[in-house]
């Protein structure tokens, strides 16, 4: 399977940081906030894996059909309990 990485940085006022970071916290979003601070300078990091999801059209399921024909597994084009069964496995097992 083929993601891709998103990085955000963030560079708080000063004497910001750990306000945003307790904000972040509360907010109970799935990704974790990593800082460090030198110079007094803080630099907050967020990490994500996107994916860009498309409807499941018949022209998906003609590329479903094909890709099972022609494609060693697991392949991209499949409905979507499958395409988040696989999503799932894929980062379980990292």
């Amino acid at each position: 399977m083929d993601y891709s990485m998103i990085v955000g940085v963030h560079r708080p006022a000063p004497g910001q940081a750990a306000a945003e970071l307790a904000e972040h916290n509360a907010a109970a979003l799935c990704s974790k906030p990593y800082a460090a601070t030198h110079a007094g300078d803080t630099t907050i990091v967020y990490f994500g894996i996107i994916d860009f999801l498309q409807a499941w059209t018949g022209g998906k399921k003609c590329a479903h059909v094909i890709k099972a024909c022609c494609a060693p597994p697991p392949i991209s084009t499949v409905a979507p309990p499958q395409y988040a069964r696989q999503f799932h496995d894929f980062f379980l097992f990292k």
